[in-house]
């Protein structure tokens, strides 16, 4: 398993330096849904791909509060939720 915790620009070129030297059944995790949708990884049909990305609590649920409301990143104050889906592959 390979965790490409990165920023978003740079993920096209280091998953194209690192991907092509993961051993076959391997796991790739990656913090960036947009990335993986506009074909941003290096691509590999025997690998799996799987994405996971925090959900900003003043867009994703309602807070009662306005002081949780304004914990726009969550975790602080406000619920925090985290989106964990397979983009790719069989895991």
């Amino acid at each position: 398993m390979v965790i490409l915790a990165v920023p978003d620009i740079a993920l096209e070129k280091v998953s194209a330096g690192i991907i092509p030297q993961m051993k076959k059944g391997s796991i790739v995790v990656t913090l960036d849904p947009a990335a993986a949708l506009a074909g941003k990884l290096y691509d590999r049909k025997d690998i799996s791909y799987f994405i996971t990305h925090p959900c900003h609590p003043s867009i994703f649920n309602w807070e009662p509060e306005m002081e949780k409301m304004k914990d726009h990143f969550g975790g602080v104050s406000a619920r925090q939720s985290i989106v964990c889906a397979t983009h790719e592959g069989k895991y």
